[in-house]
């Protein structure tokens, strides 16, 4: 793996360095997050003042959140993000293996975020109410061909570009382990929520670990893809070609009477809840076997060690990024708290 520069040889604080490109980058993902939040209301006001009939399509979520995020607030973000130096990884081809052991990999980070993420939620459910789950409502309340098309391709494309490319491209000097846990936790605290904040950084972090590995962020473009595939558009899928009315099966028998009237619809949804689960296990054993000697020759940290939070998290830019993430996610549980 190529190295990054560790500093600039008339730099005489590495800590100034560190500060000043930090605060750049969080800044610039500040305007991401702020601009996209800010677009999506006025967006919505509008629609609701003159247009309301279309505030109850299918559509409507998803191309709110694509032309507040993608069309408005990325462009914003990108043109602060590039004027700070950057130096891209070596790139390095990646073997059919290699991708699929990363692969697997993601399912065990995905399945044991969403399973810590859920647990956060269920305690916060005990203090300020049941908190739906965002995604779910997304996905029942939008049509099958955009969801696709947002989960498969645009979300994983722009995402992958900001948080694995620009990110990793422009604080790579601050060393590989610094920059996995940098991109997973402003991946992570992106999502806006406790129920994803968790598999998105831990999911982040290895996404990151791919990009340092190939400098190419289309391998990570392809993980992320298939991983939202599975996790989300799968079972969208299977719910809506073959539906299975669990709700209405109240007793053992009516369910039984119900798996063997419709044996394919049961037979895709087991499979659809279970398959994650399998593939995370089989990617638990690859983080036993590989994980180490893939993370091996990474480079340190150029911060001496008890010094290194300091110059990252205290800055301007980094300061607004935790405040309108930590803010986005106290909105979603009181608005949860309220509903």
């Amino acid at each position: 793996m190529q190295s990054y520069p560790q500093g600039d040889p008339g730099m005489p604080d590495i800590r100034e360095r560190t500060s000043r490109s930090t605060s750049h980058v969080a800044l610039a993902f500040f305007v991401l997050m702020a601009v996209s939040q800010v677009a999506a209301l006025i967006i919505q006001l509008v629609v609701l003042r003159f247009f309301r009939p279309l505030a109850s399509t299918g559509w409507f979520l998803w191309t709110v959140t694509i032309v507040s995020l993608y069309c408005i607030a990325a462009p914003c973000a990108y043109l602060i993000l590039r004027d700070v130096p950057a130096t891209v990884p070596e790139r390095r081809r990646m073997s059919a293996k290699t991708t699929v052991i990363f692969l697997f990999m993601a399912f065990t980070l995905l399945m044991g975020g969403a399973l810590i993420g859920q647990g956060v939620n269920t305690v916060i459910g005990f203090f300020f109410g049941e908190q739906n789950s965002q995604i779910t409502e997304a996905m029942a309340n939008s049509t099958l061909w955009l969801s696709c098309l947002y989960s498969l391709l645009i979300a994983p494309l722009l995402e992958e570009f900001f948080f694995r490319k620009l990110l990793i491209d422009r604080l790579g000097f601050l060393g590989d382990w610094s920059a996995m846990l940098l991109s997973g936790v402003a991946f992570g605290l992106f999502h806006g929520n406790l129920e994803q904040f968790f598999y998105a950084a831990l999911l982040g972090m290895l996404l990151a670990l791919v990009y340092l590995k190939t400098g190419n962020v289309l391998y990570t473009v392809l993980i992320h893809s298939v991983v939202n595939f599975f996790g989300g558009i799968l079972p969208t899928i299977i719910d809506h070609y073959l539906p299975l009315d669990l709700a209405g099966a109240e007793t053992n028998e009516q369910l039984i009477a119900l798996i063997r009237s419709q044996p394919l619809s049961a037979a895709a949804h087991l499979l659809a809840a279970y398959l994650p689960y399998i593939f995370a296990f089989v990617g638990l054993v690859f983080f036993c076997l590989y994980f180490r000697r893939m993370t091996t020759g990474f480079r340190p940290s150029p911060l001496p060690r008890g010094g290194r939070a300091a110059p990252i998290v205290g800055n301007v830019g980094s300061i607004l990024y935790l405040v309108v993430c930590i803010g986005s996610m106290i909105l979603t549980i009181v608005s949860n708290a309220l509903t």
